[in-house]
């Protein structure tokens, strides 16, 4: 017996599909011509180091310009899959081509699915991320991790939604100058942590990463210094979600203002009819 499908669900279905298709159009592009260059220098110098044990790989990049996480990671993919063109490549390939639908997520989480498609679409015809897709070394894994970090530090900034995170607890933070509760996981913040910690140990640019991440905290949690925010305080509702989503954007809160005589959040709720 056939149920009917509901508009929701066939939207759901055909945003599935076209990451997915987006997914293999990513994957045919990385491995076309994958093995079509021989090994440049930087590939060869990955394949010797790797070729090491793990204590000499250790030594020998403390005295090098990059950290050893790509090469232990490139030392056991060798041994599974050997170490000619496409084998030591593919390691790469595989990151890449991870990062296309954390993009989707990335952006779905920001701006809804539209966005999200849109840039794993431009992430998977980028002849810059196809060209390091193709090389043996740790662009494509600090890449990825870049975004897998920026991802888990949405889903710690923003609230939790329903049936999105579980095992969360109450952290408490302060909006407008009143203490307030916003639920993350604690799965969300060890993940968030060892990623950053997985990306310092790929490349050292991603202290740059870490960086940005420490001051967009210090913006977010501690916008009660911020004049903009201690008018959100006067919000009669000062704890719903709709309070620490217009701490993370104020400007979305004022043109909210603007276009509601009413003012706050209670305002725009009621000019919607909520």
């Amino acid at each position: 017996m056939f149920t009917s499908t509901t508009p929701q669900t066939r939207h759901t279905w055909a945003i599935r599909l076209a990451l997915l298709g987006i997914t293999l159009l990513a994957l045919a592009l990385r491995l076309w011509h994958l093995s079509g260059q021989s090994l440049g220098y930087d590939e060869g110098y990955s394949i010797a180091l790797a070729r090491q044990s793990l204590g000499a790989i250790a030594a020998q990049t403390a005295a090098d310009i990059q950290p050893p996480l790509y090469y232990d990671l490139l030392h056991f993919w060798m041994q599974l899959f050997g170490s000619s063109e496409a084998a030591v490549r593919s390691l790469s390939l595989l990151f890449g081509l991870l990062t296309v639908p954390l993009l989707y997520a990335l952006g779905r989480r920001l701006f809804g699915p539209a966005t999200g498609l849109l840039a794993a679409l431009l992430g998977a015809i980028s002849p810059f991320w196809i060209w390091y897709a193709q090389e043996a070394r740790n662009y494509t894994l600090v890449t990825f991790l870049g975004v897998l970090s920026s991802y888990l530090l949405l889903l710690i900034s923003l609230p939790c939604r329903a049936g999105e995170v579980t095992g969360c607890r109450t952290l408490w933070i302060r909006i407008g100058g009143v203490r307030q509760p916003v639920k993350v996981g604690v799965g969300v913040w060890v993940a968030f942590v060892l990623t950053n910690i997985a990306a310092v140990y790929t490349h050292y640019y991603a202290f740059f990463l870490v960086a940005f991440q420490a001051l967009f905290f210090l913006l977010v949690w501690a916008a009660p210094h911020r004049p903009a925010i201690n008018r959100r305080a006067k919000s009669t509702k000062p704890a719903e979600a709709g309070s620490l989503r217009n701490a993370v954007w104020p400007r979305h809160g004022r043109g909210r203002r603007a276009r509601n005589p009413g003012g706050g959040i209670d305002g725009a709720a009621k000019n919607r009819g909520e």
